[in-house]
């Protein structure tokens, strides 16, 4: 009923209110999704008066008493009560009877929604998108990329206050929290969140150093080693914890298991010391680049030359370099970089920042996962970054949850009846 009167999906013309008064309805209002009243500031002619006001929606007008509305004086500038089944005169706080009118839901818009409601597919009008002009497509996939961008932007809101706006602290959590993957983000974050950033840029291009300070509070650091290299780490890493009395976090947070070596916990802590040490002014090298390129050479990161031979402390492994792969790279960059760029952007008025990090994912490959392999089927070909990210917005905060009235493709398949006579 909200979607239908804020579109104006029903008949137009004059209704006879339960009152007896002639209504035609001039404008509709703005949805109000907060308390109150269904819509604000709508306009409509009672007899020959214009009245501007709020309009309520309900089912049957006896809700009015269910949710005590007689009883609110927040209900009281309601000028127009809207419902299907009209069984109960209603009356405001006042005592003033409000004028009703009923309006069927027009019956194919009604089968319509019933149906993508109860679609088991992912996307449910996923059988429709082939019909739906390209353009129109596009320009939903680049409103969802910019929500998808606000959407993250509230946890680095979150960390700026934990951090007192330091944009360089903001960084340095989250992207630890990037280094971790989903299955070690959060004890990548409480590290980071453990550690004085200042602790670690005080001496720039100390790798040694930054290791120790980085493995000791991950703690790795706890126990007495064989090796040389770790009793060293252990020994350095004593000095600042008691310099900066440092409280290292438990090391049964961390996971191994499932995890190729690759991506062990340990050798993520190794290349994020890499990346800290090679580069002392982070945020500033960052928000300045111009091109994806710049940015992946920043973020390329190496191993020191233990962890060339092992994977954790103590067990030798064949030699290898490990370096940060190009699609955890372009990961990082899509879910920690781009999005603080957004954020600085909006934060500092720097609308070329902003730009610039739109215009960075159109230019890197889409993730790869169900939702990315299967998008050109469905309709919808992900060639960047950029619509890959809207497609997880539209998968997660409208198709999963059923939002079709909200969606713009939904809006479209419900209102143009020429598109579902095309159905797939």
């Amino acid at each position: 009923m909200h979607y239908i009167w804020k579109y104006s999906l029903y008949e137009i013309r004059k209704y006879q209110a339960d009152t007896g008064e002639h209504v035609r309805i001039i404008e509709p209002g703005i949805h109000n999704h907060d308390g109150g009243p269904d819509f604000t500031n709508a306009k409509i002619e009672i007899e020959d008066t214009i009245w501007a006001g709020n309009i309520e929606i309900h089912k049957q007008a006896s809700d009015w008493y269910t949710h005590n509305h007689h009883l609110d004086p927040t209900y009281d500038n309601v000028i127009l009560h809207v419902v299907t089944k009209n069984n109960r005169e209603c009356y405001n706080s006042q005592g003033r009877q409000i004028p009703c009118i009923t309006i069927v839901p027009d019956a194919i818009i009604e089968s319509r929604y019933i149906e993508l409601i109860r679609s088991n597919h992912s996307i449910p009008c996923s059988t429709f998108l082939n019909s739906i002009d390209s353009d129109r497509k596009s320009l939903w996939l680049s409103t969802l990329t910019v929500e998808r961008l606000e959407q993250k932007s509230r946890y680095f809101h979150e960390l700026l206050t934990f951090t007192k706006n330091s944009w360089e602290e903001t960084l340095f959590i989250h992207l630890a929290r990037s280094f971790g993957l989903k299955i070690n983000a959060l004890p990548f974050e409480l590290l980071a969140k453990s550690v004085p950033l200042k602790s670690i840029i005080s001496q720039p291009g100390n790798l040694f150093r930054t290791e120790a300070i980085l493995f000791g509070q991950a703690g790795f650091l706890e126990e007495i080693f064989n090796d040389d290299y770790p009793t060293q780490l252990r020994k350095e890493y004593q000095y600042y914890k008691r310099k900066y009395s440092l409280k290292p976090i438990h090391k049964n947070l961390w996971r191994f298991l499932r995890l190729r070596p690759l991506n062990f916990p340990t050798i993520r802590i190794a290349q994020f010391s890499d990346l800290l040490t090679r580069n002392s002014n982070l945020l500033s090298q960052t928000i300045d680049c111009l091109t994806p390129e710049q940015l992946r050479e920043i973020y390329s990161c190496k191993v020191s030359d233990y962890w060339k031979t092992h994977y954790s402390f103590g067990v030798p492994s064949t030699e290898r370099n490990k370096e940060l792969g190009i699609n955890t790279i372009n990961t990082i960059i899509i879910n920690t970089i781009v999005p603080l760029m957004f954020v600085y952007g909006n934060v500092k008025n720097r609308n070329d920042v902003k730009e610039k990090a739109i215009s960075f994912l159109e230019q890197i490959p889409p993730e790869k996962n169900h939702i990315t392999r299967t998008s050109k089927e469905i309709g919808f070909p992900c060639r960047q970054a950029a619509e890959s990210q809207a497609l997880f917005e539209l998968t997660e905060h409208y198709c999963s949850v059923k939002r079709c009235l909200d969606c713009q493709i939904g809006n479209l398949l419900l209102s143009d009846r020429l598109l579902w006579s095309t159905k797939a």
